[in-house]
């Protein structure tokens, strides 16, 4: 059951209570229950009706949950629970989750809003059954949103908004150069508009302001590092890493999601290219600059298809065990290297 509602607008006065928001882009998740919270705060101003738990920080949280969904609350106001990481719970406390919500009877009243989250991939192969039940049950019976990864052309219009609801103002060239720089990672992306915005003040934030303030420590070895991994020159791609992970001492996250990000970028590319369209045509689908496109279609034309979907694929689950703990980024980005 999808849900697209502006909860910016909700009033906690009419809406159904059971919700549940998922997906691998944990920035966008968690700005919608942070959006929730404000307006719910505004409404209810005691704090003893809010609770909010974690599936990942704590194990026995379910007895915790349920009394105080239970508890008849001594104010006139209705109760928010949020459950993040859901997922993340033993099997013996999802069990205790579904047979509770399977009971039906959040799903009907007025009085209580919870609010289910998973900030990981969820693969259903992969998970225990008694997990794929609760994941099964909460997409058909709740209000759920997936937050994916953006596009190209949604991350532009996302950065575009972003600075609206902060009362800014940035050129096209301006946005294109700060994608560029930055790539996909919406927290940095969010801290960077932030930098940018109380630099200009009222002004409008111009190319000249991203080339300044905003550092691209990876985006540019990104490219040396498709290059070598193209042309299957070992011994630079794996000098290009060293050098990112243990001299430059750059963020791990930051550069998987570099990598992720260049190429997304390739595999939308090649597949326009083998649609017969132009660079102007794939430098506006993809809202890149067009020098970048050109680098870009240069690049894409060095691998296949199917190379390129095997790659992108495998940087997607990496970034999940790498978020799971169940993955070194170095190594396996070496073994990456070595197998290509």
């Amino acid at each position: 059951m999808s849900c697209g509602f502006d909860f910016r607008l909700l009033s906690f006065d009419f809406l159904s209570m059971l919700y549940f928001f998922y997906g691998p882009e944990n920035f966008l998740l968690k700005d919608k229950i942070n959006q929730i919270i404000k307006v719910y705060q505004a409404k209810y101003s005691s704090g003893l009706n809010l609770k909010s738990f974690d599936g990942e920080g704590e194990k026995d949280i379910f007895d915790d949950f349920k009394n105080f969904i239970q508890t008849v609350s001594i104010f006139d106001e209705k109760r928010l629970v949020i459950v993040r990481n859901i997922l993340s719970l033993d099997d013996q406390e999802i069990k205790k989750f579904t047979d509770f919500l399977a009971n039906g009877d959040l799903v009907n009243t007025k009085e209580r809003f919870v609010i289910l989250t998973e900030e990981q991939v969820v693969e259903e192969k992969k998970i225990s059954s008694t997990k794929q039940d609760l994941f099964k049950f909460l997409i058909s019976n709740c209000q759920s949103q997936k937050f994916n990864r953006l596009t190209s052309k949604k991350l532009n219009q996302w950065i575009n908004t972003k600075i609206k609801e902060k009362n800014g103002n940035i050129s096209e060239e301006a946005v294109k150069e700060l994608i560029y720089r930055v790539g996909s990672d919406l927290f940095r992306l969010n801290n960077e508009i932030e930098k940018l915005i109380h630099y200009r003040l009222n002004q409008k934030i111009e190319l000249d302001d991203v080339q300044l303030l905003v550092e691209a420590p990876v985006i540019s070895t990104v490219f040396q590092f498709v290059d070598a991994l193209a042309d299957k020159n070992q011994p630079k791609a794996m000098k290009l890493l060293w050098e990112q992970f243990y001299q430059k001492k750059e963020r791990p996250e930051l550069i998987l999601g570099a990598l992720i990000y260049q190429f997304r970028n390739l595999l939308s590319c090649k597949e326009l290219v083998e649609n017969r369209e132009n660079r102007f045509s794939i430098q506006k689908k993809l809202g890149i600059p067009y020098f970048v496109a050109n680098k870009i279609v240069f690049q894409a034309q060095k691998f296949t298809l199917d190379q390129l979907k095997n790659i992108y694929h495998r940087l997607a689950q990496l970034d999940y065990l790498v978020k799971m703990g169940q993955a070194d980024l170095a190594m396996d980005l070496e073994l990456m290297i070595v197998q290509n």
